[in-house]
């Protein structure tokens, strides 16, 4: 998220731009401004830099020279607009998509100080007996650089992740998208206790009404389970 902030100094007026991570104002002494209105000076044109480079660093195509069963596969990606990736089961969409949340490194701000450390090419290429993965290449040509990097594993995956170009990146599939019912795997007996929601009786009558008009179903009240793991209503 990019934040803005303001400090007046001296008869001028810094207009600043940050992003999380880098607004360390609070734990400077106030009484110091010179070395305020530096940090901020600083952590502006390093944000700066790092957006920048996010927002140059696009791939525009990705060359499969050998990868799981993907063979000499070219795909161009155009400057603007969405790519969509059509075919049948186990034609490949997916290792390209994996291949693809591989390829940047995580954004400093964005990523790492929240917890998301983006994708390593273990996390979906992972080792085993039958297969290493030893060979493997992929040639990526970004936006702002005519010559490609070529990622490939013989002794472990290269580049290394420190030497790949930053920016935010995230894969998403379909088990990030599966509703939490869906997700549920309780195999075991268990017991909860049944208790009314600390709503309104005309919110609750609200709430059934709406339930039984999108379930298709005729509901007459609500309630909340609470077990170990948390509340569930139903």
């Amino acid at each position: 998220m990019v934040q803005e902030a303001g400090l007046q100094h001296r008869d001028r007026e810094f207009d600043l731009i940050y992003v999380n991570g880098d607004n360390n104002l609070e734990n400077l002494r106030r009484d110091d401004e010179t070395w305020k209105v530096r940090l901020i000076e600083e952590a502006f044109h390093s944000s700066c830099s790092q957006l920048r480079v996010s927002e140059m660093s696009k791939i525009v195509k990705a060359e499969f020279i050998k990868l799981k069963r993907l063979k000499d596969l070219t795909i161009e990606f155009p400057e603007k607009g969405v790519v969509a990736l059509m075919g049948e089961n186990g034609i490949g969409k997916s290792t390209v998509l994996h291949a693809l949340a591989c390829v940047y490194r995580p954004h400093t701000h964005t990523q790492v100080n929240r917890g998301d450390q983006g994708s390593w090419w273990t996390d979906w290429f992972v080792p085993h007996t039958g297969n290493f993965w030893d060979g493997s290449s992929v040639r990526i040509q970004f936006s702002d650089n005519v010559n490609p990097t070529v990622y490939s594993k013989d002794d472990r995956w290269q580049p290394r992740r420190m030497y790949r170009k930053e920016r935010y990146n995230r894969f998403i599939g379909l088990q990030n998208c599966m509703p939490h019912i869906e997700a549920e795997s309780q195999k075991t007996r268990f017991e909860y206790a049944i208790s009314d929601l600390e709503l309104s009786a005309a919110k609750q009558a609200e709430l059934v009404q709406a339930a039984s008009g999108i379930l298709n179903r005729q509901y007459v009240a609500v309630k909340q389970e609470a077990r170990e793991q948390g509340f569930v209503s139903s």
